[in-house]
């Protein structure tokens, strides 16, 4: 079924596997930001990230420090789990349902990419 906005404020545990450039701006910074306030939640940010980004200011976020600035006059107290993977940020399909086939949710929203491919 598509993707709807009211997503954004079911209860968690609640996982977000966003790419650092994803994670940078539009949908998957507005599901962060609605998430990152649940210690429930995960965020798992694959592949390489820029200093400076929302994704390498996570990675490398001090336990001790849980706040960070994720736009302008946007700080953010930060109490979901943050995690690192190794995985292509270019994965093709077959890796990607490996992915989901190995984790094993309850339920997968892809949120990027042409509605009839992510089909």
């Amino acid at each position: 079924k598509p993707w709807d906005r009211i997503y954004g404020t079911h209860k968690g545990p609640l996982v977000l596997l966003a790419t650092p450039g994803m994670l940078h701006a539009g949908l998957s910074l507005e599901m962060f930001k609605l998430w990152c306030g649940d210690e429930k939640n995960l965020v798992i940010i694959p592949g390489y990230c820029v200093s400076g980004t929302v994704g390498n200011k996570l990675l490398s976020m001090p336990a001790s420090r849980r706040k960070i600035e994720v736009a302008k006059d946007d700080v953010r107290d930060i109490r979901c789990q943050i995690s690192g993977l190794s995985f292509s940020v270019h994965a093709d399909a077959k890796g990607i349902m490996q992915f989901i086939n190995q984790t094993k949710p309850r339920n997968v929203v892809l949120v990027h990419g042409e509605g009839r491919l992510a089909r």
